[in-house]
């Protein structure tokens, strides 16, 4: 709602902008991500964040990154002078299951040269995301279960089941929102609204010309008989779909629907930001009152409807839970 209503205020000074309300829904989001490509999105996203990391064994940290990676990865990232080098190259090279796991520092050591400098701030960071790549990707891509009675290893996609994929597709989306609403400001759109949750995207875009396609960058018209709001949804489902194959966009438009009004979980909202909230019947409408007075207050054209009997999830959980018969 305070969303909507700073729409409001900045479009109160723009009354000749049209504007069109819709949303998207992520197809799939955990079983589509691309291991390889979300992992380096979301060491891309820590690594340019404002995120401090402090109290770090710098000289363990090198360690690590010099048992997990090959010399010319340390050499690529720019961290090879960090971390400390193996004393001698015969025999097989260490690895964390050996001298490392010693509780004595002599003998974690033993078969290494120290590192030739010591990282600062921005070195440290840089160590850390190589780290963090070292680790997300080895945890993603070895995430066994057991179906049916047989025990198997997930091949491709982040494992429902697993806490850090849902942790690693939010960061991932983090970045996927930054792209997207790049590309739609290099298209001339304006996006007076970017909300998303999860895989959950509400937006409010000035109008494009019926027919606009993507060419070469550009927004171009073409003659088209859709409704304005379908072709303006379906401009930002292409610009979305073509940022990466993992992340899969459908959309919903306020003309899909026979009342023009479009389900935002219990909202109904269309282009001319009317809307209807559903809530759950109380004593004396106490609830329906006090929401009659924030909406007063807000300036917002937003009506408030309670039905006896009926709760707001009971609502969401119908197949259309916005017909005309809930509302009478």
């Amino acid at each position: 709602m305070a969303g909507i209503k700073k729409a409001n205020d900045e479009l109160r000074n723009n009354v000749d902008n049209e504007v069109i309300v819709g949303s998207a829904d992520v197809k799939a989001l955990y079983p589509s991500l691309d291991v390889d490509f979300t992992v380096d999105k979301v060491c891309e996203v820590f690594y340019g964040s404002e995120v401090r990391v402090e109290g770090v064994n710098v000289e363990e940290l090198g360690l690590y990154l010099s048992v997990s990676l090959k010399e010319d990865d340390l050499m690529e990232a720019g961290i090879a002078r960090y971390c400390p080098t193996r004393k001698s190259n015969r025999g097989r090279p260490p690895n964390i299951t050996g001298s490392v796991l010693e509780e004595k520092k002599e003998k974690i050591f033993m078969s290494w040269k120290p590192a030739s400098e010591q990282p600062h701030e921005v070195a440290t960071r840089r160590m850390l995301t190589e780290a963090l790549r070292v680790v997300l990707t080895f945890i993603m891509k070895n995430h066994f279960y057991k179906f049916d009675g047989t025990v198997r290893k997930q091949t491709k996609g982040g494992a429902i089941g697993l806490e850090l994929t849902g942790v690693l597709a939010q960061i991932f989306m983090v970045w996927w929102d930054r792209e997207f609403k790049a590309r739609v400001e290099r298209l001339g759109i304006p996006l007076y609204i970017y909300k998303r949750y999860v895989d959950d995207i509400n937006v409010i875009v000035g109008a494009v010309e019926p027919g606009a396609k993507i060419a070469g960058g550009d927004a171009h018209s073409q003659d088209s008989h859709r409704h304005k709001d379908e072709m303006c949804m379906e401009l930002l489902k292409e610009v979305g779909n073509r940022i990466h194959t993992s992340v899969q966009i459908e959309v919903d438009y306020p003309s899909r629907h026979e009342d023009n009004l479009m389900p935002i979980l219990d909202l109904k909202v269309n282009g001319n930001y009317s809307s209807v909230i559903f809530v759950i019947a109380t004593p004396e409408s106490s609830l329906k009152r006090s929401l009659d007075e924030d909406v007063k207050k807000s300036g917002l054209r937003i009506r408030i409807m309670e039905k006896s009997g009926m709760s707001v999830k009971r609502v969401l959980q119908r197949s259309d839970p916005f017909k005309k018969r809930t509302c009478e």
